[in-house]
């Protein structure tokens, strides 16, 4: 019912369980999730539990309470959406630098905006395999970074999962926003790993800031999720 997609990297969304069946009851839930508990605390990695709301159906509105008793606390809502064919830019591409894989150090780069736009330490430099100049690899591992006034404004990622894409690290730096840069990031990543033979279908995970960009680009929901967290990760400033 609980399953977990883990990379041991000590940065939380790298390291995910999720609901992956409906549960019998609260209890039979309580009971996977308290396993999972134990099973993550023994890799001693930061991580997060997203609850589908569709999965849980009936059981959903004692989920938080249950949850709470196992020391998870609620983080953020999550919305699954996907996409084909993206609708046209309504803005022109921004001028000024842009970076991509190619570039060694646009690992670090993306860590460090994603801290700034979500006011959330992620990993202490040099402490995750992303920041290593040889981790970003076409078509698998591919990412944009934006920077108009020389500065890193905004940063998007595609990583190609079963032949899919499915986009992360999109981060805008705060005072930065609203300018479509990060529009304009995903769609040159997207663009180019399409290029390198990704299939075309899209798909990605938005936060509650993040949906109505995502809609206006052409995804569509196809499911909401609830973050959960540990109650300690989020005391520790994170």
């Amino acid at each position: 019912m609980v399953e977990a997609c883990w990379s041991g990297y000590p940065v939380f969304f790298f390291n995910l369980a999720i609901t992956a069946r409906p549960p019998a009851s609260i209890e039979e839930f309580a009971d996977e999730v308290n396993a999972m508990c134990a099973w993550a605390a023994q890799r001693r990695a930061p991580w997060m539990f997203a609850v589908g709301h569709e999965t849980m159906g009936s059981l959903l509105p004692g989920t938080e309470r249950c949850l709470d008793g196992l020391g998870l606390v609620p983080m953020m809502p999550l919305t699954g959406m996907e996409a084909g064919e993206l609708a046209p830019p309504a803005r022109a591409r921004p001028a000024g630098t842009w970076l991509t894989e190619a570039d060694g150090s646009i690992g670090g780069k993306i860590l460090r905006l994603n801290e700034a736009a979500y006011q959330t330490v992620l990993a202490e430099p040099g402490s995750t395999a992303l920041e290593a100049p040889d981790w970003w690899r076409a078509p698998q591992r591919m990412a944009t970074l934006v920077a108009p006034d020389g500065l890193p404004a905004s940063c998007a990622a595609v990583f190609g999962v079963d032949g899919l894409r499915y986009v992360a690290f999109v981060a805008t730096r705060p005072d930065a926003q609203r300018n479509g840069y990060a529009d304009a990031a995903m769609r040159d990543v997207l663009a180019r790993s399409r290029e390198a033979g990704l299939q075309r279908r899209i798909y990605l995970h938005a936060t509650a800031a993040g949906r109505p960009v995502y809609e206006r680009m052409g995804f569509s929901v196809t499911a909401e999720y609830t973050v959960y967290v540990r109650r300690e990760f989020l005391a520790e400033g994170h």
